[in-house]
């Protein structure tokens, strides 16, 4: 209902850390809540990418032709 996504919005807007987060393209209140609860205490990660993996977020990188680049991809992609 409109109640609850009012709620998470003003959360979000009161909050620091979800402020930043929704500064990334793509961040809306309830990703930025997701993971701020998710991960709570950032400095147990010794490295930014420990985070990733923690979330089930790995790296990909892509190569064809003259371009190349690199995706994150969830852990067990399904594949057709």
């Amino acid at each position: 209902d409109g109640t609850g996504k009012l709620r998470w919005q003003g959360v979000c807007a009161t909050d620091p850390v979800c402020r930043r987060l929704m500064t990334i393209p793509g961040v809306g209140p309830i990703v930025a809540l997701t993971f701020k609860a998710s991960i709570e205490d950032p400095a147990r990660f010794k490295h930014s990418r420990d985070v990733g993996a923690y979330a089930g977020l790995t790296p990909r990188r892509f190569q064809s032709g003259d371009m190349a680049g690199q995706v994150i991809s969830p852990n067990g992609e399904i594949t057709c």
